[in-house]
């Protein structure tokens, strides 16, 4: 059994696109960093809930 440690990090980036593309852009980052692989893994694999990083804030 796989067990979450629980902790968790924030990371700050500072995207020079537009707004729409920053956004997206997050969303790929966040993929990438913690689970190494493209969005587009997420539909054919099963990735255990709290391991994948999100948005927590947007400026």
């Amino acid at each position: 059994m796989n067990t979450l440690s629980g902790h968790r990090f924030s990371v700050e980036y500072n995207l020079t696109r537009t707004e729409t593309r920053a956004r997206s852009g997050a969303g790929r980052l966040c993929a990438d960093q913690t689970i190494e692989a493209p969005l587009s893994l997420l539909r054919t694999c099963r990735i255990p809930e709290g391991l994948l990083g999100g948005v927590e804030e947007f400026a």
